[in-house]
């Protein structure tokens, strides 16, 4: 006789977060139901590129419940706003989960300037960091590729501004400031005026 075990496939209802940049690595909240705790339990992640390529990566995740599960997967480096991202769980490697929602990429930030350029070498300068899709929440300051201080994001009337406090430093030079977001993504660039003077 064969014995065969029987599954349901599961099914994804949403994430958190709803997307993240292009090369980032994210853990995301995928929540659903009929996720089984077992050695087979996989997430995936499906990449249709711009020009209708499709690539599928799977991830270990991580199990809470039946309901919901965590994986960490690193977003294809050279995606754009424009691709089409789903996330997918699989069961037994094979049946995969009808599609979630579309998970998106968001496009990347970028500084443009800074303001004040010049501070003392003690630290407590407030700095405004100005620029193109800075988000809302989730970023930090990192001063010399080293140093990383909280940020808060203030909204204006036509875009977002980072604000962050300059920590103290050992010597005096000009300190490039880079964006950190969402612990990981890096928004830097090489602009003099990203400089800030000690």
């Amino acid at each position: 006789s064969l014995e065969l075990n029987v599954m349901r496939t599961p099914i994804i209802n949403g994430y958190f977060p709803i997307g993240a940049y292009a090369g980032a690595s994210v853990r995301v909240n995928i929540s659903g139901s009929s996720f089984i705790n077992t050695s087979r339990l996989t997430c995936a992640l499906t990449h249709t590129n711009s020009n209708n390529e499709k690539i599928m990566v799977y991830f270990k995740p991580i199990f809470i419940s039946s309901s919901l599960i965590l994986c960490n997967i690193n977003m294809p480096s050279d995606a754009t706003i424009k691709d089409h991202i789903h996330l997918a769980v699989s069961n037994n490697y094979n049946d995969l989960s009808v599609h979630g929602p579309k998970f998106q990429i968001f496009k990347l930030p970028s500084i443009a300037y800074i303001t004040p350029t010049l501070g003392p070498i003690t630290g407590g300068t407030k700095i405004m960091v100005f620029g193109n899709d800075l988000p809302l929440r989730g970023v930090s300051c990192r001063f010399a590729g080293k140093i990383t201080t909280p940020a808060a994001s203030i909204v204006s009337k036509n875009s977002t501004i980072i604000s962050c406090i300059s920590p103290a430093f050992s010597a005096p030079g000009d300190i490039q400031i880079n964006l950190i977001v969402n612990g990981g993504t890096t928004i830097s660039t090489t602009d003099s005026r990203v400089y800030f003077n000690v």
